[in-house]
């Protein structure tokens, strides 16, 4: 079922009001460039476990920071892989969970 979200929106963290929270979204945020990058180069080299681990991490990581569509996302594309889905559809998966990557900040100030 693919994913209902404006692409225009930005994506904020449901912890990105907690001031304690702040330093971790960062390093969080700061880090979601490297994990795309491995999860596009495992799909490109059509690495289907390293690919369905990838997501899976993704999956697990977005929620404990506050990201409920990019674990969404991570997920379908993990269950994805897992069943066997084609390339085109993993494809699409990818791109978007990269598209609301792109769209994370760690505070609406921050645009």
């Amino acid at each position: 079922m693919p994913l209902e979200i404006q692409s225009t929106d930005v994506l904020l963290s449901t912890w990105s009001d907690d001031e304690d929270m702040l330093g971790l979204l960062e390093m969080f945020v700061g880090a979601l460039p490297e994990r795309i990058a491995a999860i596009e180069q495992a799909l490109e080299q059509e690495d289907l476990p390293a690919l369905a681990s990838l997501s899976h991490q993704m999956k697990g990581s977005a929620g404990g920071y506050g990201f409920p569509a990019i674990t969404a996302a991570a997920a379908e594309l993990e269950d994805g892989v897992k069943a066997g889905s084609e390339l085109t559809t993993l494809v699409q998966k990818t791109r978007e969970l990269t598209e609301l990557c792109a769209r994370v900040r760690v505070r609406a100030d921050s645009v």
